[in-house]
């Protein structure tokens, strides 16, 4: 569990992040700088969001919790993965405020069992640690990730 107040969070966590939350961290600031104008409000913000993705059987599924993903954002992130034929679905599920993660288990919970997702052995690359409510459910489906927060979270929905 780490502590995003620690002063030494920002440091520490960029020794922690696996490719897959590099990824996505990319994507959401790709997402920012190309449609959000740059202030120190909007940078602040930008704590507020989060992407997450998850290879699939079916490909690389992303999603977000407040942000919209254009075509052109996942055109430069097939370029970061060095893969300009991997297939990029993005998910959208909730009411609006459900955050990535569980977007992402929702949409897994339309294709596949519980048994089905506990065995595909998935792991999920999150742009920010994962709430502790996200860990939770993430670990109940075998869903691997790097870290998660004890910070309080409001907007949580769950996927089921």
């Amino acid at each position: 569990m780490i502590n995003r107040h620690d002063p030494d969070y920002h440091r520490a966590t960029l020794t922690r992040r696996s490719d897959d939350d590099l990824a996505a961290s990319i994507l959401l600031a790709l997402n920012y700088s190309r449609r959000t104008k740059q202030t120190s409000v909007s940078q602040g913000l930008i704590q507020m969001d989060c992407v997450a993705l998850c290879y699939c059987p079916e490909g690389l599924w992303v999603a977000s919790n407040t942000r919209k993903i254009s075509d052109d954002d996942l055109e430069t992130l097939r370029t970061f993965l060095c893969d300009q034929n991997i297939d990029i679905y993005v998910v959208v599920n909730g009411s609006g405020g459900m955050h990535a993660e569980m977007q992402l288990l929702k949409e897994l919970l339309e294709v596949y069992t519980k048994g089905q997702i506990q065995e595909l052995g998935l792991r999920m690359g999150v742009s920010k640690a994962c709430c502790g409510r996200c860990a939770d459910k993430l670990r109940e489906y075998s869903i691997s990730f790097t870290e998660e927060h004890d910070s309080p979270v409001v907007n949580w929905e769950s996927p089921d």
